[in-house]
């Protein structure tokens, strides 16, 4: 099948895979899978063969990255608006938990509408003038606060991995390799100005990852463009799947 960006699906996760705690009775956060999915990636053996180690809160007060080796370390960071997170939480079934194996679903806290913003589409027809004009408050948009959200974000100076909670995948198509780098293409040309961006404030590492059917995908970034880095299935992670099976519809 030739790939065609047109018929790029992007479809949304449950919230329970990106929403701390959203499991009344079963706590858990996106920060334990993906540390799972980055100790299953060549990521491992390409920084000092060790597996990584994520800090617990606590122990974060300094600003010290999300996950650690000897060698290297690396902070997690989800791309998406922070309303669009608020409202998954408040406008979804409520879930709960009541001993392993015995889950029940409820109403949603909330009813309605919320208005929230695409991080790609955001920053679709942006280029680096742009962003520096917005941060500065030159450019004023209704999407102005998300995108400094972002902006804000990929500042930090620390190595990066940033999360789509998203799964993009094409109808009646397995992920592999060639699916996989032909879906960071599509994204890396969306986010491109955010990428020089990211170099004019920090020189540091920047990797993005996002969910294709049952992969977990890994890009990283070199001289402003996403290329593909590794691909881990979902099922190496326990918790990722409780979470995706618990939550979907």
């Amino acid at each position: 099948m030739e790939l065609d960006k047109n018929k790029l699906l992007i479809k949304q996760l449950p919230p329970t895979i990106y929403i701390k705690n959203f499991i009344d009775g079963h706590p858990a956060n996106y920060e334990d899978f993906l540390t799972t999915f980055i100790n299953s990636s060549k990521l491992v053996t390409c920084k000092g063969n060790q597996a990584f180690i994520l800090r617990k809160h606590e122990e974060q007060n300094h600003g010290e990255a999300d996950i650690f080796n000897s060698f290297y370390d690396l902070d997690f960071k989800i791309m998406v608006d922070t309303k669009y997170m608020e409202a998954r939480r408040m406008l979804s079934p409520a879930i709960t938990e009541f001993c392993p194996g015995v889950v029940g679903k409820g109403p949603s806290r909330l009813k309605g509408e919320r208005k929230v913003y695409d991080i790609i589409k955001c920053f679709r027809s942006m280029n680096i003038d742009d962003l520096i004009k917005i941060e500065k408050g030159l450019i004023k948009l209704p999407e102005g606060k998300t995108i400094i959200q972002v902006l804000k974000k990929v500042s930090v100076n620390k190595n990066m991995l940033l999360f789509l909670p998203y799964d993009y995948c094409f109808e009646n198509t397995s992920t592999n390799a060639e699916a996989a780098k032909f879906i960071i293409d599509c994204i890396s040309e969306d986010l491109q100005c955010l990428l020089e961006y990211r170099h004019l404030k920090v020189c540091k590492d920047i990797y993005l990852s996002f969910i294709s059917k049952e992969c977990f995908v890994i890009a990283q970034e070199k001289d402003n463009v996403l290329h593909y880095y590794d691909m881990i299935k979902t099922s190496q992670s326990n918790l990722y799947t409780y979470l995706y099976e618990t939550g979907k519809a």
